[in-house]
């Protein structure tokens, strides 16, 4: 697809702009899935392309990290760019030797299926696996499945999608991954994960369906500062728990004592993967939120060293990003 794509680099060392095979412009260390440099570098490209074609830019603009894109929300769209927090656990999870192995993953509360797509992608066991995609919404179905395609340079005219009660089963005959879309309420729609089910290419497919391996999550929550889905951590815990997965989920450490009540609630044992110290910038976990803190809440965390400095390219933060895993095995 040919589009500006601003991708993230393994390692979150640092973020392009690129335009196929052309590097416009980086960013090292970036804090953002979208940093602002570049966005501002964006503009200017497509102004001199507009002057130069007198033409509107046509070129979509889409996120990445590594080998893997999303797409962006359109105006009346109820999902989340991708986030720091997306790109975090998918680089976390790449050195998780029983992520990759695994036969099938679901991706809870999908939003622009980021983590779907990269572990479907990516993680050997399921390149003839089962991937399964859910979210409340159907923007979200929407966009998941086209990232889908996209990543995987296919259209829906050469893919068998049926539709299903609670929405879209699809095989990718390259390599006979099984690929599900659930819209809907997490506890009902991942219900029907345990259902036996013939594909849409009318073969009975090998895997287990009374047990999916892995469940993935990045839930929109810093405690009063992005109160969005506080209770998803408990909710898509039990939900692993009911599939048998193991849960990985990333969160703000600030966030660390209702992961940890999730998980006495929902009977896992706790364990922190990864850690890293990063600045507290809204777009590591919701990048709909402007970057800008306001006043109050930037007087409190000031002293905390847990907020984007302006110039503070070499701050030590205090803030974390975490990728935890619920284990009910």
């Amino acid at each position: 697809m040919e589009a500006y794509k601003l991708i993230t680099s393994k390692g979150l060392t640092r973020q392009d702009l690129v335009d196929g095979n052309r590097r416009i412009s980086s960013v090292e260390k970036p804090v953002s899935s979208i940093e602002s440099d570049l966005v501002e570098e964006l503009k200017r490209e497509m102004n001199i392309v507009i002057k130069l074609s007198k033409q509107p830019v046509k070129k979509p603009v889409v996120v990445g990290y590594d080998n893997t894109i999303a797409l962006l929300p359109g105006q009346y769209d109820r999902f989340p760019t991708v986030s720091m927090g997306h790109f975090f656990l998918a680089d976390t999870l790449s050195n998780e030797s029983c992520v990759r192995k695994a036969k099938s993953l679901v991706d809870l509360g999908c939003g622009c299926g980021f983590s779907g797509n990269y572990a479907a992608k990516n993680f050997e066991g399921l390149k003839n696996g089962r991937v399964i995609f859910g979210d409340l919404f159907p923007e979200s179905i929407n966009a998941a499945l086209n990232a889908y395609l996209l990543n995987n340079g296919l259209s829906r005219d050469n893919v068998d999608i049926s539709k299903t009660e609670h929405g879209l089963l699809m095989v990718n005959d390259q390599n006979d991954q099984l690929v599900e879309f659930k819209e809907g309420d997490v506890k009902s729609t991942m219900r029907r994960c345990t259902e036996k089910f013939i594909g849409p290419d009318n073969r009975t497919h090998k895997y287990d369906p009374s047990q999916v391996d892995v469940a993935v999550a990045s839930p929109i929550y810093i405690p009063e500062i992005c109160e969005v889905f506080p209770q998803a951590f408990a909710l898509f815990g039990e939900v692993s728990k009911n599939l048998g997965a193991d849960f990985y989920v990333t969160h703000s450490s600030l966030a660390d004592k209702v992961v940890e009540e999730a998980a006495k609630q929902t009977g896992a044992h706790l364990t922190d993967i990864n850690s890293r110290k990063f600045a507290l910038d809204l777009s590591t976990t919701d990048s709909r939120k402007n970057r800008s803190l306001n006043e109050e809440i930037v007087e409190k965390l000031r002293p905390l060293g847990l907020i984007t400095e302006i110039n503070g390219a070499n701050v030590q933060y205090g803030h974390q990003l975490r990728v935890s895993k619920m284990s009910y095995k």
